[in-house]
């Protein structure tokens, strides 16, 4: 009897243990619940490097002679011109040179003057019979005048590569008649000018084809000539009309507009550089170097 007891004693405390072990266990878990989702917060400082200026071009004075850099960086000096007749955006410039341009002037049209109504009255047409006319054999023969025509014509035609004038020529001009649609600044090393499709693209300088092919870097189909210290680069052409190698001279049809490379429109993307160093295009005259 005593040890039946025992037993019933013994497993009604069981279940009483158990349970205060699950409700402890319990607390345990929701105190690390709320201690674990309070996380401290650190405050970071961060120092901004401040960006440069976009209006500022990267390379201002680059290629320009140091003697006149104080005069471009006194207070109102525009740094993105080395002096006045600058052509605007805009403007229509010429092959021949940079330092002719027009600007579009607006000019009056005339008041219309009132006609007066003329009443026409159509007559009658007459009725022709064609005559047949006799067509006999001709048998063309070279004349003096046929020669003459033929080589007035071929004068007019600008060949493909002109005869080289020497090392160290400076370009002159420009490569066609254009539009200028964007300066020279400094994300732009050239100077951009509008041409239809296929216009031929003529050189500015005697000198060596460096470079005829395409390029990855955005320039599409990319002629470089090459004299000396100078180079000239003719970008987003159609197709170019030398291979690297060549000796070309002055006038020579290097290639034709286009639109291949970074290009939204067919248009050349012109550069002249001294030392490997972009200058622009549109002062490049006033440096007084010899154009050959």
């Amino acid at each position: 009897m005593r040890r039946f007891l025992t037993l019933i004693r013994r497993l009604t405390l069981l279940p009483l243990a158990l349970l205060l072990m699950v409700l402890a266990l319990a607390a345990l878990v929701y105190w690390a619940a709320q201690v674990g989702s309070v996380v401290p917060v650190a405050t970071i400082s961060v120092r901004l490097t401040p960006l440069p200026s976009a209006a500022v071009p990267l390379e201002p004075f680059a290629g320009i002679d140091p003697a006149i850099i104080p005069y471009l960086e006194q207070p109102g000096t525009p740094l993105a011109v080395i002096g006045d007749g600058i052509p605007p955006v805009g403007a229509y410039l010429p092959r021949e040179g940079t330092q002719r341009f027009e600007l579009p002037t607006a000019t009056l049209a005339p008041s219309p003057t009132p006609h007066p109504t003329l009443t026409i009255t159509p007559t009658p047409s007459a009725t022709l019979t064609p005559t047949p006319t006799v067509i006999g054999t001709f048998t063309p023969t070279p004349t003096s005048e046929l020669v003459a025509t033929v080589l007035a014509f071929a004068a007019q035609i600008t060949p493909a590569a002109l005869p080289f004038a020497g090392a160290e020529c400076a370009p002159s001009g420009l490569p066609t008649d254009g539009r200028l649609t964007q300066r020279f600044h400094g994300v732009h090393s050239g100077i951009d000018l509008s041409a239809p499709l296929n216009t031929p693209m003529f050189a500015t300088h005697s000198g060596t084809i460096t470079w005829a092919d395409w390029n990855p870097f955005g320039y599409g189909n990319l002629v470089i000539i090459q004299s000396g210290r100078f180079i000239t680069y003719y970008a987003h052409l159609t197709a170019p009309n030398v291979v690297k190698g060549d000796v070309i001279g002055k006038g020579s049809i290097i290639g034709w507009s286009g639109s291949t490379g970074n290009s939204s429109g067919p248009h050349l993307h012109y550069e002249t550089r001294i030392d490997d160093v972009p200058v622009d295009p549109l002062t490049f005259a006033e440096r007084g170097f010899v154009a050959c």
